[in-house]
């Protein structure tokens, strides 16, 4: 199993969960937390794991996983983004949403092996050509950029990647990054992406 050292791992579970009505990182897909899943994809390739919450009275008690807690509330993955970089001792940084309890270990290595020297971004992109700024990998020297905005007021992830100088979209299937908005979306079918797909 091959880890990468210049690379940690932040999963974002610092959001308020509104639309799917109780805390998504904590519901149950497959028999375990959608959180867990995540986590588990993460492991076979960072030695680091956070998990950003909104604040220090959330404790998901992530095997392994360091938790950190957003600076500011109500700013969405961008202070969870702010959270891992500031936690980060690596260069890059792989962040993923919770609610992405099918994302497999083989998609994570494909973001990771595109990375390259002078790139900032590498963000997944869906076959519909949708990109999926909360499934990439970040170089940390972003970060100064990042808090330019949050201390601006400007939340926006995309405005984020809009900014940076050099993107690369990596082309990944639409299964992995099968997101969880509502509990209706839990019914989705259950394969082990870990096991089945690493």
């Amino acid at each position: 199993m091959h880890m990468s050292s210049d690379l940690s791992a932040v999963i974002l579970a610092g959001g308020r969960s509104l639309r799917f009505g109780s805390d998504k990182a904590s519901a149950i897909f497959g028999g375990r937390r959608m959180i867990d899943h995540v986590a588990d994809a993460c492991r076979a390739i960072v030695e680091s794991l956070f998990v950003s919450v909104h604040d220090d009275s959330v404790d998901y008690a992530v095997e392994d996983a360091i938790q950190v807690v957003d600076r500011i509330q109500g700013a969405g993955p961008l202070v969870g983004l702010e959270a891992g970089m500031l936690a980060a001792q690596s260069c890059w940084l792989l962040v993923l949403a919770c609610d992405m309890p099918m994302i497999d270990t083989a998609t994570m290595r494909t973001l990771v092996a595109a990375r390259t020297r002078g790139v900032a971004a590498v963000i997944a992109r869906t076959p519909d050509q949708r990109i999926h700024p909360l499934c990439a990998c970040y170089h940390v020297s972003i970060l100064p950029r990042v808090q330019e905005q949050l201390a601006a007021r400007r939340y926006s992830v995309t405005e984020l990647i809009e900014c940076l100088k050099c993107v690369r979209y990596v082309d990944v299937p639409y299964e992995p990054l099968t997101n969880v908005n509502v509990s209706s979306d839990l019914a989705v079918s259950y394969e082990d992406p870990v096991h089945s797909k690493s």
